[in-house]
């Protein structure tokens, strides 16, 4: 009878270390995922052209004529970054670089 519970229980452990391993193996590829970042460039060019004349009237009257034009153009970029995402990533010590030059 001992036997029998020192079986179940080994086998019992066994099931909950690997539930556990399989846990953490899940959260380590997760965290390893990349990460895209998207970025909208937008570049707007607005020209606006007026031009003006003097005409005679029908009566011989001057009159001004104003003629106005518009041009716009939007260019958009968009621009993906990827990275990998790491628990422990180095940090760079900038006082090393610096004496390395």
């Amino acid at each position: 009878m001992s036997a029998v519970r020192v079986i179940v229980f080994v086998s019992l452990g066994c099931i909950i270390f690997f539930c556990l391993l399989a846990f953490a193996v899940c959260r380590f590829i997760k965290k390893r995922k990349k990460t895209t970042i998207e970025t909208d460039v937008v570049h707007i060019d607005e020209e606006k052209h007026v031009k003006g004349s003097m005409v005679s009237g029908p009566f011989g009257k001057p009159s001004v004529v104003i003629s106005m034009e518009g041009e716009k153009h939007v260019n958009e970029d968009i621009i993906k970054r990827e990275k990998l995402a790491h628990a422990h990533a180095p940090s760079a010590n900038p006082t090393t670089a610096r004496t390395n030059q």
